[in-house]
């Protein structure tokens, strides 16, 4: 039986939902190194490159100095960018003698920084696959270290998995050999559509007036969604708020929630925000497991994305499976997937009014065209199962691994 090594991340849902859907099938001897903690049930099949620590609940004050620091966000950056590098240099002598050890025929990471250059580092005699997705080949593209660490690490790729055609071209830009396959798979290999119980439009018109009486809103409150974490680097959250601030003035019945990680910096920040604004009683900040997501999806109007670079969101296909209707910065990477006033919105965030008259149309359609807004999201449901179905792509992806 062909021996499988995979070094992820597998704290992350989408590493989990790769190796999960592969192990269903029982065609290959699985292992896995995870770079974070995960409290596994693979017995000695499973690697944990740190040992459990507790997560603190830091005090308040150590964020409002934190955030007071010059540059804090690119600090944070920083931060983030050192400890890819920690893990790499810290536990590559480890991986490789993990490796030496199982021999496998396969060396697959779950992401390429540091993920895929533990993987380069330990393959000796094995196949390197890797896969990609969100911002990981583009992120670094401006930063020295990771670029020269990233083009050198693909070029000893043997099979790449992206979920993107961008990132296919830009594989390819980066060097990767001739003789290298590169696949393009969607939401990491798809959505296991009977994960999401799909409910009819009218099914979900009744959950959304549940949650608005749950939560004592207005039965007329048009709800939007921001799920990406409370994060500056990657979302304008500055435009965004205020953009709901403009048309909380204009007395548009509308509520933004937003969900992320609680213990963080970016918590504080947005919460400082919010009450500058005085938006506090449009907008909440909110920390959901995925299950919890979910829930909410299939009540909530809008997802919505102010991202300033992206790659294909999971949570976006997610959404629209959920019957949610996406709003998204006008980036070409979204363009296969909505279509600007046709099945979702694309929003240029290089001005604040175009964005606040591109919002306030899409409220006032909102209400006037319900019947509309039924087609959208059939739409939308046919477009996942369409392109973004699980099933259609379990056998490709397992035949994959036959070398």
């Amino acid at each position: 039986m062909i021996k499988i090594l995979f070094i992820c991340d597998y704290s992350v849902i989408h590493s989990r939902r790769w190796i999960n859907n592969l192990m269903e099938q029982q065609l290959y001897d699985i292992y896995v190194i995870s770079t974070g903690y995960y409290n596994n049930s693979f017995g000695d099949h499973f690697y944990n490159l740190k040992e459990y620590k507790p997560i603190k609940n830091i005090k308040i004050w150590k964020y409002k100095l934190f955030c007071k620091l010059p540059y804090w966000q690119s600090f944070q950056s920083f931060l983030q960018d050192i400890s890819y590098l920690t893990i790499y240099f810290n536990f590559k002598k480890k991986v490789l003698a993990i490796a030496n050890k199982i021999n496998p025929d396969i060396i697959h990471a779950l992401r390429i920084q540091p993920e895929g250059y533990l993987g380069k580092y330990a393959n000796k005699n094995s196949k390197l696959f890797l896969s990609t997705w969100g911002q990981d080949l583009i992120l670094y593209k401006n930063n020295l270290v990771f670029n020269f660490l990233n083009k050198k690490t693909l070029k000893y790729v043997n099979t790449l998995f992206v979920d993107t055609l961008r990132d296919k071209y830009i594989a390819d830009l980066y060097g990767m050999k001739n003789s290298s396959t590169i696949k393009v798979f969607p939401a990491t290999g798809g959505l296991d559509l009977n994960e999401f119980e799909i409910v009819s439009f009218d099914e979900r018109s009744k959950l959304k007036k549940k949650f608005l009486l749950d939560r004592h809103f207005d039965e007329n409150t048009i709800t939007f969604l921001s799920c990406r974490g409370f994060g500056r680097r990657y979302i304008d959250f500055d435009i965004m708020l205020k953009t709901f601030h403009h048309l909380m003035e204009k007395g548009y019945d509308i509520h933004l929630i937003i969900d992320g990680n609680v213990n963080s910096p970016g918590f504080y920040y947005l919460s400082k925000m919010i009450k500058e604004l005085k938006i506090e009683n449009i907008c909440t900040l909110i920390s959901l497991n995925h299950g919890e997501l979910i829930k909410y999806m299939k009540a909530i109007d809008y997802y919505i994305s102010f991202s300033k670079s992206d790659g294909l969101p999971i949570s976006m296909l997610e959404s629209m499976i959920c019957g949610m209707i996406p709003i998204m910065s006008n980036l070409r990477i979204f363009e296969s997937w909505v279509i600007d006033n046709v099945n979702g919105y694309l929003v240029d965030l290089s001005d604040i009014k175009l964005v606040i008259e591109k919002l306030e149309s899409i409220i006032i359609y909102y209400s006037k065209q319900n019947n509309k807004y039924r087609e959208i999201i059939e739409t939308n449901y046919s477009l996942i199962r369409n392109n973004a179905d699980r099933n259609k792509f379990k056998k490709e992806i397992a035949e994959s691994y036959l070398i």
